[in-house]
């Protein structure tokens, strides 16, 4: 149960923010990613493990979408970019909400990185290919050039979370 809570929180948060930025609500974008990582926080056996990986989530996110911006692969209307160039608060929120997968519904990729490795590649890009699809974004063309970047940046992201977590060792070991 704990599992499907843990997916379907992040999936909210997901279609908020996409839905929020590309209606142009960039604080009810993030204000929902924001609410399930407090909710995950608040339901943590493990706080400060959890809060640092969010804490880096978020580092890592900021990040990739800069880079993603700044090479322009990737396009935000004006939805909450503080400064321009660098990617939007409700994005970093996004990503923040992604971390609390890490050691719940994805915690099984702890042991299996390289499988983290492909799976990000994969899953990475078509999130985006999706949020593009919603309105909360917008791929260069030609998009499979935008989508090779994006899987090549995941592949290398996602798998940087699961080591973090796997030295923090956010997960409480079982008996």
């Amino acid at each position: 149960m704990r599992i499907a809570i843990n997916i379907l929180a992040f999936y909210v948060a997901w279609f908020a923010a996409v839905l929020g930025a590309a209606h142009g609500w960039p604080i009810a974008a993030a204000s929902a990613c924001l609410a399930v990582v407090g909710l995950h926080l608040l339901l943590s056996a493990r706080r400060g493990a959890e809060f640092g990986l969010v804490l880096a989530s978020a580092a890592v996110g900021c990040g990739v979408e800069t880079l993603l911006i700044q090479s322009g692969l990737v396009f935000f209307a004006a939805s909450g970019e503080a400064l321009a160039g660098f990617a939007p608060f409700w994005l970093v929120a996004l990503w923040m909400a992604f971390a609390t997968l890490v050691n719940v519904s994805l915690s099984w990729l702890k042991s299996r990185i390289w499988l983290a490795v492909i799976l990000a590649a994969i899953g990475g890009p078509l999130s985006y290919y999706a949020g593009s699809k919603l309105g909360g974004m917008m791929l260069a063309e030609p998009i499979g050039y935008s989508l090779i970047a994006i899987s090549l940046l995941w592949a290398v992201a996602f798998p940087l979370l699961i080591v973090f977590a796997r030295v923090t060792d956010a997960e409480p070991r079982a008996a």
